[in-house]
Order: structure tokens, then sequence, then C-alpha cells
């Protein structure tokens, strides 16, 4: 229990210590999961973050996720990924001369959890099929997300999604 907080403050501590060097990038969108697999609460939820690239095919992510109806702020998680681009970089380096192309699309191995009670906590393989966008156009367009998480606090197997996420890069 006490190590979640420790894995959270970790992972923001990475993606605020690259920010001087690298693009970042203000992530907004949705998400869902079943209720019944013990996640999430029924009802509409939100997903928050900073996105940003160490390497040209890597990136880090923090977000929070939180419930925007009907108890807006309700179901509070937060978590942390680390990302690959798998049909070539998003980040531009002079140095290496690649030209990062318009879409792609992602792999990401992550943690999330509860924060506030400990209800649920544990590991996250993501795909992202569709990217459009990205730092060098100031917006990336991020859709149809499909997660698989593994709840350590109940033993037990949850699927989620994002429908779209939107990258606000700075």
């Amino acid at each position: 229990m006490k190590r979640i907080p420790l894995i959270l403050t970790l992972l923001l501590l990475i993606t605020i210590g690259t920010l001087p060097a690298i693009d970042v990038g203000i992530s907004v969108g949705t998400f869902d999961a079943r209720p019944q697999g013990g996640m999430v609460e029924e009802g509409i939820h939100v997903q928050m973050g900073l996105v940003t690239g160490f390497a040209s095919r890597w990136e880090v992510e923090t977000f929070v996720v939180t419930q925007a109806s009907p108890k807006p702020i309700g179901n509070l998680m937060g978590g942390g990924a680390i990302s690959f681009a798998l049909m070539g970089p998003v980040y531009s380096h002079s140095a290496v001369g690649e030209i990062p192309p318009y879409g792609n699309a992602y792999l990401s191995l992550g943690f999330m959890g509860n924060p506030v009670d400990g209800s649920s906590y544990g590991p996250f393989l993501r795909i992202n099929p569709i990217s459009a966008g990205g730092p060098q156009f100031k917006l990336r367009e991020r859709g149809a997300t499909t997660g698989i998480y593994y709840n350590i606090a109940t033993d037990s197997v949850t699927i989620f999604w994002n429908i779209f996420l939107l990258d606000f890069y700075l």
C-alpha cells in the first residue's frame, strides 16, 4: 500500500525532471472500463496528465483518472506508463536525422492505482493503434486505445479503453 504513492511520486519526478529538455504535452481524454472489475465505478470517467519523450521513440506519461459523472472527482486513480512508438520516431533529434511520421501506433507498459484507499492497484499493458499528429504539430490525437489491467488487490483482470486522448504540446 505504501509503495503506490512512492511509485507515483517517482514517475512524476521523472516526468518533471525531463521537462526543460524536451517537448511536453498536456493530455486530456476519456477513460472507461466495466464496473464489475472493481477498477472503476459506474459513470463517465476522464483522464488528464502529462506526456513527454526521452528518446526518439520512447515517452513517459503520468495521468489521473477521475469520475466526471454522477460524482465529479469521485473514483480517483493515478498512474504512469512508458510507451514505445511502433511505426517510427515521435520526437525528432537533429543528430539522428529521423523525421517523425504523421501517423503512429504505441505499445505501453505502466502501473496505476487508487492512492486514496488502495482498493485497486497494479500493472497494465496498453495498445494504441491509431495516432495522428505529434509534438511538431503541437497536437496529437490518440484513438481506440485498449488495455488490460491486473488488479493486485482483488486478483482480477480488467479490460479498459480510451475512445480518444488529445495531447496538446507546449
